[in-house]
């Protein structure tokens, strides 16, 4: 077989066969020294210098590949030929760029959700692909390769002083981290730009406490607020006696309450925080509450079935705009889900719960269910 390169025996991987597809206007030209002997790997076309440098991968032979030179001379190329080829890294990743592997971050990550999917929660798909969109308005037409610290760092301060809080820039960068991380696995990259940096300082805002009498305004508001609102105070007053989360709480079923055993069990399916489920004995107002809501239970099996839906037994998928509703009729705007877990355990504190106690593992806490005597 015969190569551009003219050596005898060539196997035609060389150099010499790396860009015949890409069918060049001009040819490449073997560079000579001052005695007219050609320099082993280096080429020239037009006005270009091009070096040949092998690159390596894992458990694969080397592959010859040419890459351009940023060089006037031919002292200038041969001096950027050898740094390559004394830091593989750095000639790998020219390489890469060269041939076009490295792909842009627009076209990526991408790529990297549908990798992702199977592996992960569905809401933190939801959530890494809002955050990945952000990234695009500054990293969009930027090869992984060309990713650099200052980038990330120039993205994430100009989002915090739009508004963004320091939670939000440093998971931003932490979902950034996981693609690099993945592009880094498939090979595409060698160093990770994300590498030692320093995440953003910041407090979180400091909530306040919404006593139970406020609460039960705005569960008495919920009914006459949207068609929702009575399975909205329902479940306003489920988190605020359980302290369960807003997610969790809306996919908790009938079965996941034991009636002999005075508890209720959250996070039986696996899709709680941590993967782990944890089980909170009846309080007075917990167990009133439940069996009022059995009372009423129809053919569902979930606590909080979404009205409507005759023919699959789903739970309700959110209850956002039923809460806005509620809380403005009750004059008391600033309340979220969130703060009916606040709630509950603001009321173990006050009763006497060390505050450093890990509530979500406890099974038999006795000295909540007495602080939680309040609600009855």
């Amino acid at each position: 077989m015969s190569c551009k390169c003219g050596r005898a025996g060539c196997a035609g991987n060389c150099a010499g066969n790396a860009s015949k597809s890409s069918k060049p206007t001009k040819p490449f030209k073997r560079v000579k020294d001052r005695r007219g002997s050609p320099i082993r790997g280096l080429w020239k076309r037009g006005n270009r210098y091009y070096g040949r440098i092998v690159i390596k991968e894992p458990d694969k032979p080397g592959v010859d590949r040419r890459v351009g030179l940023d060089a006037g001379t031919v002292s200038e190329a041969k001096a950027e030929l050898e740094r390559l080829r004394s830091n593989p890294s750095t000639g790998k990743k020219r390489a890469r760029k060269e041939i076009k592997q490295v792909p842009r971050y627009s076209d990526y990550w991408k790529r990297y959700i549908t990798a992702v999917r199977p592996l992960k929660r569905p809401n933190t798909i939801k959530s890494e692909i809002i955050l990945l969109r952000r990234w695009e308005s500054t990293l969009g037409q930027v090869q992984l390769s060309d990713i650099s610290r200052a980038m990330i760092m120039q993205f994430r301060s100009t989002r915090v002083a739009a508004g963004w809080s320091g939670r939000t820039a440093n998971l931003s960068v932490t979902v950034l981290n996981n693609l690099l991380n993945h592009a880094k696995d498939c090979g595409l990259i060698d160093e990770l730009p994300t590498t030692g940096l320093k995440p953003v300082r910041w407090k979180p805002r400091k909530r306040r406490y919404f006593s139970h009498e406020e609460i039960e305004r705005i569960c008495e508001a919920a009914p006459g607020s949207s068609a929702n609102g009575k399975i909205l105070a329902d479940y306003i007053r489920l988190m605020a006696y359980c302290g369960s989360r807003k997610r969790e709480t809306l996919r908790v079923k009938w079965s996941d309450v034991d009636w002999s055993m005075g508890q209720l069990m959250i996070g039986a399916d696996g899709l709680a925080k941590n993967h782990e489920f944890r089980v909170v004995d009846f309080n007075p107002a917990l167990e009133r509450h439940l069996r009022t809501m059995s009372g009423m239970r129809g053919e569902s099996a979930y606590l909080f079935s979404a009205p409507g839906k005759h023919d699959q037994d789903v739970p309700v998928r959110c209850l956002k705009e039923s809460l806005d509703r509620a809380r403005n009729a009750a004059g008391i705007p600033d309340f979220t889900f969130r703060d009916c877990r606040n709630h509950f355990i603001s009321q173990g504190v006050m009763g006497g719960i060390d505050l450093l106690y890990d509530i979500e593992q406890i099974i038999n806490p006795s000295r909540l269910t007495k602080a939680l005597d309040q609600f009855g």
